[in-house]
């Protein structure tokens, strides 16, 4: 799926791999970046179809289904940069790392400009990258469409925090995730917000797209505030599933990962 950004010049696509993996290529004129190739096949095709040409690598985190395709790609495109978080760039965790970024860090390649947003919770080093021109962020796998990632290494209010700096971004922003995970993550929302209309439109139609073997990624920042319970845990609809009326908003989220994990 390639999708015209607000800036027409720039295009974001979805590039499907492995199982339910999606890597991202943001390209702009000749050039271009990837977020997350978990392998190189899938991504050098679509590099192939857009004519532009591979100048950066970008990894939220260092999970294998997240970065096993970028030493192939750093073979066949030498010199590009492979960038991650200074967490996981400090911490030796992804292979043949050449920059690690830091909070609100930016970094530009032939006029694709990004800034790192650190994002820790489903991992330590756990960051998202912010296109404003394309306006779009890409989020591995710390928000998905509908739902969250799992703690694998930081606490849930670390992703809860995480989530309230995404959440900050401009509404119409792209959300990128890594996963086709839509439609078990709207299951869950239903059961925490049944009555919630915008949800239940939301299921029907990834629905529909899934019948159709079509893609539910990318959502927006807008809608994922409108129908993601884990973005939405101040909201009286949602904290009423917790069972405990004077819970944090942090507390009601850590509460919903647990019910989610048991789901």
């Amino acid at each position: 799926m390639i999708l015209e950004s607000m800036d027409t010049e720039t295009k974001v696509e979805a590039v499907s791999c492995l199982h339910d993996n999606y890597a991202w290529l943001l390209t702009c004129a000749q050039s271009a970046v990837v977020v997350d190739p978990s392998e190189p096949k899938p991504v050098l095709e679509a590099l192939a179809e857009s004519g532009a040409g591979l100048r950066a690598i970008l990894l939220t985190h260092h999970h294998q289904d997240h970065v096993a395709g970028a030493k192939a790609l750093s073979q066949t495109f030498p010199g590009l940069d492979l960038v991650c978080s200074d967490y996981d760039f400090a911490h030796n965790r992804v292979d043949g790392a050449k920059v690690g970024l830091g909070d609100g860090d930016r970094r530009e390649y032939n006029g694709i400009k990004i800034e790192c947003l650190l994002t820790p919770g489903h991992t330590l080093g756990a960051c998202a990258f912010y296109c404003e021109q394309a306006s779009a962020v890409f989020t591995g796998d710390t928000l998905f469409a509908g739902g969250c990632g799992r703690l694998f290494e930081g606490s849930a209010a670390q992703l809860h925090q995480s989530l309230e700096k995404l959440a900050k971004l401009p509404a119409p922003t792209l959300v990128c995730c890594g996963h086709e995970y839509t439609l078990d993550n709207l299951r869950f929302a239903l059961t925490v917000e049944p009555d919630n209309l915008e949800l239940q439109q939301r299921f029907k139609e990834m629905t529909a797209r899934r019948t159709q073997n079509q893609v539910t990624v990318p959502s927006t920042l807008a809608v994922e505030l409108a129908t993601n319970p884990f973005m939405r845990t101040g909201v009286p609809s949602v904290r009423a599933d917790s069972g405990d009326g004077n819970w944090s908003d942090a507390q009601v989220f850590a509460y919903l990962r647990r019910q989610k994990d048991a789901f």
